[in-house]
């Protein structure tokens, strides 16, 4: 085995390691972060949309300057997703042939562009959230259910409390479609090698233009003989015909050409730095960048109907950040941050939200705001967090089996630990039906997530009131706002109904 596919091999397993192993929080949070937010096209795309630099993403910068010198080795020995491409090539043994490059640059050119307008449609291509979101929506709850699948194999040989063991396997609404995309990009394997990296990856179009001028780089000396076995087995198709001419663009150092050549004529090293034209590639990634932020600029953000999670910035700067990576979702113990479709409209596709009935919001936890790689979602310490309002809780009374069916149910309340659930006696109804103290409630989804009413829940957590900020503390904006959260032990209280003047149907104010 070659060194390359070692180091490919090596760099993929970090990889799934860093962003499976985050969900066991076996890792620090932050590595997540950095993994995912090294990515350079993404990392880009993010800080020209968002207006921001998180310093998680330096290593991005630092990589693309790495590219000057050393060429697209990212690409070559590093993305995960390229060694995935790699191993279907092999299976797949595609025909070496000629492949238009110009797609790319205009996919980088359409991001660029948004991101200038503020819509982060770079997640679409971006390699390293593509890989995140497979391993962390797919391969990571893979590996969950075969752990627990071994555990359920292995409990009649278990004893006591080691007898209850069980390994949580989280589910995701996008799954089927993550696969069916990478199954996509996997399959162009069997019209080109390496087809999605040459035609259509923009991280490899960015990367391509930082390159046109790398200090090591590929000669070819007086010995060859133009056979073309080189042009011929190259990848990338970045070999002329005769194999003495090199685009340093499209080279990513792979070395598969010193291996191919009977004469050894080809090498790589150093050498002084010759510019390649990009002038072509410039245009198109111009045009295109131009379109880009004209269509982008024509479509409103509008305001979300979706519970985001804790700390998430407000919606036109959450959805120019995210990279929909899916490190979020895979962070999150209880399986309660899910990527959406469209219920935060178009542009929101497969951003993280909040789904209480699959799982509450721990207010413990703020595990979400560390492994963001684009400071989406703010990484707030434990008391700050608290007070990050996801939203409110709401009764539907025609579910409501107290309001409706005047049976004694007190599970919501009994379950918040905000005590931001009351019940009070109502005229007309027999019983005490809970209301919600609008004031008290973070949002966390714990009443939706025990509500016993079967289907949707009778109480569900909305976007009403949620507090998201973009710089500042939670803390004093909450209190500032009249907010009272503070942990309570949940009781159950009486007294007199609600005038009508004082709130909404089902509100405490």
């Amino acid at each position: 085995m070659s060194l390359r596919r070692v180091i490919q091999l090596a760099s993929l397993a970090a990889f799934a390691l860093v962003t499976g192993l985050a969900a066991w929080q076996a890792v620090p949070p932050r590595l997540v972060a950095w993994l995912v937010g090294a990515d350079p096209v993404g990392a880009l795309a993010s800080a020209v949309a968002g207006r921001a630099l998180p310093l998680s993403l330096a290593l991005a910068a630092l990589l693309v300057a790495a590219t000057a010198a050393w060429g697209r080795v990212f690409c070559g020995y590093v993305c995960p997703l390229g060694t995935l491409i790699d191993g279907a090539d092999a299976c797949a043994k595609p025909q070496p042939r000629r492949v238009p490059a110009t797609a790319k640059y205009a996919l980088l050119g359409l991001a660029l562009g948004a991101g200038a307008a503020g819509v982060a449609w770079v997640f679409l291509a971006a390699p390293l959230p593509l890989a995140s979101r497979l391993f962390a929506l797919v391969v990571q709850p893979l590996a969950a259910a075969g752990a627990d699948l071994g555990l359920d194999a292995l409990r009649p040989l278990l004893e006591g409390e080691a007898a209850f063991w069980a390994v949580r396997t989280p589910a995701y609404a996008t799954q089927g479609f993550v696969v069916g995309f990478l199954a996509l990009v996997m399959g162009l394997a069997l019209a080109a090698p390496r087809l999605w990296c040459r035609a259509l990856c923009p991280a490899g179009a960015l990367l391509a233009l930082t390159s046109i001028a790398p200090a090591w780089r590929r000669r070819v000396g007086e010995d060859c003989t133009g056979c073309g076995l080189c042009a011929a087995t190259c990848p990338t198709g970045a070999i002329s015909p005769d194999g003495r001419a090199t685009d340093p663009a499209e080279c990513i150092v792979c070395r598969t050409c010193e291996g191919r050549c009977p004469r050894g004529a080809a090498r790589f090293g150093w050498a002084r730095p010759r510019f390649s034209p990009a002038r072509r590639r410039l245009v198109a990634t111009g045009a295109a960048g131009l379109a880009g932020l004209a269509v982008a600029a024509a479509i409103p953000v509008p305001a979300s109907a979706a519970v985001r999670p804790p700390g998430a910035r407000p919606e036109p700067d959450f959805l120019a950040r995210c990279l929909r990576c899916g490190a979020c979702m895979a962070a999150c113990p209880t399986n309660a941050v899910q990527p959406t479709w469209f219920q935060a409209g178009v542009l929101g596709a497969f951003s993280p939200v909040l789904e209480p009935r699959i799982g509450y919001c721990d207010p413990d936890c703020n595990r979400c705001g560390q492994v963001c790689p684009t400071e989406a979602i703010r990484p707030l310490e434990i008391e700050e967090r608290l007070w990050a309002k996801t939203g409110t809780a709401v009764i539907d009374k025609p579910l409501c089996l107290a309001w409706e069916d005047r049976e004694r149910c007190m599970v919501c309340d009994e379950v918040c630990p905000f005590d931001a659930i009351r019940f009070e006696t109502v005229p007309g109804v027999s019983v005490a039906v809970p209301l919600v103290v609008a004031g008290r409630c973070t949002g966390c989804g714990r009443c939706e997530n025990a509500c016993p009413t079967e289907g949707g829940g009778a109480i569900v957590v909305a976007p009403d009131g949620a507090l998201r900020l973009s710089h500042g503390s939670y803390r004093e904006e909450g209190r500032r706002r009249g907010l009272d959260i503070s942990r309570a032990a949940p009781a159950v209280s009486g007294g007199e109904a609600l005038p009508p003047e004082q709130g909404a149907p089902g509100f405490l104010p």
